[in-house]
Parts: C-alpha cells; sequence; structure tokens
C-alpha cells in the first residue's frame, strides 16, 4: 500500500543527485559556521512521473504484485520554502528518479540477483498443500491403498485396521470436503473391486443393503472429516482477516500519528524560530532581567521594536497617583525628538478606563495626535506605565498583534514591578540618610544607562553641577524637594558638589532648567560627567 494517490507526483530522489549536492555542500563547509548554526535544506526532485506511471512500469517486470494506492492522499503537499541547495549551493536535481525506475531494476539485478538453482525451483514449485502434491498424493495414496489391501489381505494383524477408511480420514483433514469426498469414491470403487475378487458380482453387491454400510460411512467420514477441516480453515480465516483488518486500522492510525508529529515538530520548529516565539520570549526575559527600573526601560524599546517589528515606540511614566502628567521616559529614535515630553493625563481619561481593565487601548477612531496602541503597567491598581505604539501598519490590525501587546506588557510589567520593590528594601543602601539624594556608586550607576540610552538615541539627559557653597545635605535636599520631578536623582560627588540628571532634557529645554536653578540664587553648569 503506497500512502499517495497514483495521479500524485513521485518525488523519489535520484542518488547521484544527492551524491552531487553533498559534493557541494561539503567542498564550502565552514566548520565554525556549522557549529554556530543549524538550518534545515531541503532537496527538491523535480520529478514529473505519476505513481500510475510507476506503478506499470513495476508491473511489466512483476505482474503479480500487488500495488494499491488511497483514493485520496492523506496529506497536503509540502512547502518547504526558499531553495536554499539551487540558491546557495547551485544544485538542482537533474534526474527524473522515478522515470528511471527500470534502469535501478536492472542495476539491482545485476549486482544481486542470483538465478535459483533447479533443486530450489523444484522446491518451491512442489511444495506442501499445492495442488500438484494435492493430486499426486492422491493419485499415489489410492495406488498405496490397494496395493496394500492385495499383498496384506492375509495378514490378521492388518485385518484390523481399515486402510481405505484411514485414507479417506487423512485426505479429507488435510484438504477438504472436495477431496475427502473423491477419495471416499476413489475407496468404494477399491472395495467394490476387493468384493469382485472375491467372487461377487453387481446383483449381490448394490441389491444386499449390508454392503451399503461401508460406502456411507466411506462418504460420511469424507464429510465429516472435511467439514472440520473446511470450519478450522474458515475460523483461521476470519481470524485473518481481523488481524488484516486491525494491522490496516493500526497502520493507518500510525500513520496519522506520525504525520501529526511531523507537523508538531514542523510547527514547534517555526513557533521557536518565529519573531514572537518561545526563543524570542526567552531573549525579553533576559533583557529585562533586572533590578534596575531605568536598565528595563532602556532595554525595553529594542526589545518591544524587535518583536513588533515597529520603529515607533514610546514609553510614559507616571510617578504619583495624584500627577497630572506623565513624563516621556524613554521612546524609539524615529520618534523621539517628536514627542511631547509629558502628556497631559485628563486627555486620555478614557484610554484608562481600558487600560483598568487590563485591556490592550486601541485608536478606533484614529483621533489624532494618538498613537495607534496603548497598553498600561499598574502598580498597586494604580497606572504607572504607559506603553505607546504610535504607528502601525495595516497588517498590524488585529487580535494576534493586540495579544503580542499585551504579552509585552505583562512581562515587562513583572520586572518593573519587581525592580521598583527591589529598590524599596534597598533604599538605605542608595539615598543619604534622612534626605532624597542618591549616593555616588548609584548615581554613577544610573549615569551611565543614561548615557548608553543617549547612544543609542532613546533618550537625552543633561547632567547639571551644582556649586554646595557650604549648604548641608538637608537644607539641599529641602530646596530641590519641590524644584525637580520624581524622576530627577539628585547625588553628591567627590567634589563636594551637588550633580543633577535630567532625563529626558534636550537642547530646547536645558536653557529653562539653567534659568529656574539661577533663580533660586544656585551656580550651575551643564558638565559631561561626574567629578
Amino acid at each position: 500500500m503506497i500512502r499517495n494517490s497514483e495521479e500524485e507526483i513521485a518525488d523519489y530522489l535520484d542518488i547521484n543527485d544527492l551524491a552531487d549536492f553533498l559534493l557541494r555542500l561539503f567542498d564550502s563547509w565552514d566548520e565554525n559556521q556549522a557549529k554556530a548554526t543549524v538550518e534545515n535544506i531541503y532537496l527538491r526532485s523535480g520529478c514529473s512521473t505519476d505513481y500510475k506511471t510507476v506503478r506499470n512500469l513495476l508491473l511489466k517486470h512483476y505482474p503479480g504484485a500487488d500495488i494499491k494506492f488511497v483514493e485520496k492522499a492523506l496529506s497536503a503537499s509540502k512547502v518547504y520554502g526558499p531553495d536554499k541547495a539551487r540558491n546557495e549551493y547551485g544544485w538542482f536535481a537533474k534526474i527524473d528518479a522515478a522515470a528511471e525506475i527500470e534502469s535501478y531494476l536492472e542495476s539491482y539485478r545485476k549486482k544481486y540477483y542470483k538465478r535459483p538453482s533447479f533443486q530450489e525451483w523444484l522446491s518451491k514449485k512442489i511444495k506442501l498443500n499445492s495442488r500438484f502434491m494435492m493430486f499426486a498424493e492422491l493419485i499415489g495414496g489410492t495406488i498405496l491403498v490397494e496395493l496394500y489391501n492385495i499383498y496384506a489381505s492375509g495378514s490378521v494383524q492388518f485385518r484390523m485396521i481399515d486402510i481405505r477408511l484411514v485414507f479417506v480420514v487423512l485426505m479429507a483433514t488435510v484438504y477438504g470436503t472436495s477431496i475427502g469426498m473423491i477419495t471416499s469414491f476413489l475407496m468404494i470403487a477399491s472395495l467394490v473391486f476387493a468384493y469382485y475378487r472375491q467372487g461377487s458380482n453387481a446383483l449381490l453387491i448394490f441389491y444386499d443393503p449390508g454392503n451399503w454400510i461401508p460406502f456411507i460411512l466411506l462418504m460420511v467420514t469424507a464429510a465429516v472429516c472435511g467439514y472440520v477441516k473446511q470450519k478450522k480453515d474458515e475460523d483461521v480465516g476470519f481470524v485473518k482477516e481481523e488481524n488484516e483488518t486491525i494491522s490496516e486500522e493500526n497502520r493507518f492510525v500510525s500513520s496519522l500519528y506520525n504525520e501529526a508529529m511531523e507537523y508538531k515538530n514542523i510547527y514547534k520548529q517555526d513557533l521557536i524560530g518565529s519573531r514572537d516565539g518561545f526563543a524570542r520570549i526567552f531573549e525579553v526575559v533576559q533583557r529585562l532581567s533586572t533590578t534596575v527600573p531605568e536598565e528595563i526601560f532602556a532595554q525595553s524599546i529594542p526589545v518591544m521594536e524587535d518583536v513588533l517589528n515597529n520603529k515607533s515606540i514610546a514609553i510614559y511614566t507616571i510617578n504619583d497617583k495624584s500627577a497630572r502628567f506623565a513624563r516621556l521616559n524613554v521612546a524609539s529614535e524615529s520618534i523621539s525628538s517628536k514627542l511631547r515630553k509629558s502628556i497631559n493625563l485628563d486627555e486620555y481619561r478614557k484610554v484608562f478606563e481600558t487600560l483598568q481593565k487590563n485591556e490592550v487601548w486601541f485608536n478606533t477612531d484614529v483621533e489624532e495626535g494618538f498613537p495607534s496602541y496603548i497598553a498600561g503597567i499598574k502598580s498597586d491598581n494604580t497606572i504607572t506605565v504607559l506603553i505607546m505604539i504610535y504607528h502601525v501598519e495595516y497588517a498590524q490590525i488585529g487580535t494576534y498583534y493586540t495579544n503580542l501587546i499585551r504579552i509585552l506588557a505583562g512581562l515587562m510589567e513583572n520586572f518593573i514591578l519587581k525592580a521598583w520593590d527591589y529598590q524599596k528594601a534597598v533604599a538605605a543602601r542608595i539615598y543619604i540618610e534622612g534626605t532624597n539624594l542618591v549616593k555616588s556608586d548609584y548615581f554613577r550607576q544610573q549615569l551611565g544607562i543614561q548615557k548608553e540610552m543617549m547612544k543609542n538615541k532613546l533618550t537625552s539627559f543633561r547632567l547639571f553641577k551644582i556649586e554646595r557653597e557650604g549648604r548641608t545635605l538637608i537644607e539641599i535636599d529641602d530646596m530641590f524637594r519641590t524644584k525637580t520631578r520624581n524622576n530627577d536623582i539628585i547625588g553628591i560627588g567627590d567634589d563636594d558638589n551637588i550633580y543633577i540628571l535630567d532625563s529626558g532634557v534636550n537642547e530646547a529645554s536645558e536653557n529653562i532648567i539653567l534659568s529656574r536653578f539661577n533663580a533660586m540664587g544656585l551656580t550651575c553648569e551643564i558638565v559631561g560627567d561626574m567629578a
């Protein structure tokens, strides 16, 4: 049974074509690259011969072959994607293997086929239970029985055994009712011949009912033994047929199982290798797995750009439940210069209604100035982070893309909340006791993160140096408590001066910050690094 329909193409590959591909493959083999990457290369045979033609070619050489096909193929033709063998190695199949099946048979016969000897041929033709042996045994057995009765009739011992009845039992038991009845008629003829030899004639034999009993017993014996043989053969045949049916069902189920496993492996491979597959999710987890919130925000933009295939993503943070504005934290390079550094939350009230339900908001009305998608991150049941995707393609509008955004937002929420909790737990190691001023080690860490984000064009910042001029840390903390934003970082340098790390500040807004500090009576300047 071939698990294809006879109209399908017999997609076989010639061994010479395979050898040619392997030669091309190993000729340009790069061992280091082979260890680093694994790829699937599917060889396309280019055959045009269908299975019906293959069957006809086989039947020319093996007329007794039973070749069956399914009415309809179990699986559709597989699509293997780009032809890497041709594009990268310049290989393509030159031989239609299915059309050359006769040459393969001839080659096989020359190398492996051995002509059977006369003894092997005779033993194959004359075998047990064959038609030839059946008639040979019937004729030969009849002759032997007759000779036995002629030459052993004078022996008292052998008169105790009816050899004719024994022969009928044997033939009927071995070959069935038909041969048994033929044997019984032959033995009846033998018995009639024996009566004639003893001087009886037809009238004495057939008009005396007592002479009929042996004839009747021979036929009854043949019928009974033949019935037993036939009943046994029918039972065995039924069991074989049932077994064949079960085997066929098992093969069918096994083929379905193997096909399902094949599809499962293909889908698993595609899923793992896809943009939003397990490997990508694992990469997201690795890149966001940190206890520094700013570093999570820095990594989240390239991660989401890669997974969502979008270069217009921004993240705004809301640092206080009572805040009226959300501050821009990081954004994609292509839109960072166009975005507002803060947005009025009153304009986004309808968005918050959707985000509070743990859903992704979609700009169904195409409102100008609003992103296409907005996802939220909640802390203590309050929205604290807004993830905005501004420009999307038509193909990115739908449930699939929405679920992808929800998954990424959920991963980010998990890590950012843990990072905030960690920062609260280690506040004593971050802040100078009794103030909101951070220690120099933590300040340098945050400065390094901001520099890296600015290098990647995810954000902008300015580092302000303020002369301390004899002020205590408590006085400085009181001065800046209401004059800076919650996400501004204030620290003290090794030169005992105060440094303020203002994220989201660019050339257009840096003078505004300088003017504010000068109005407070502070000596202030923009520097490139912390002393």
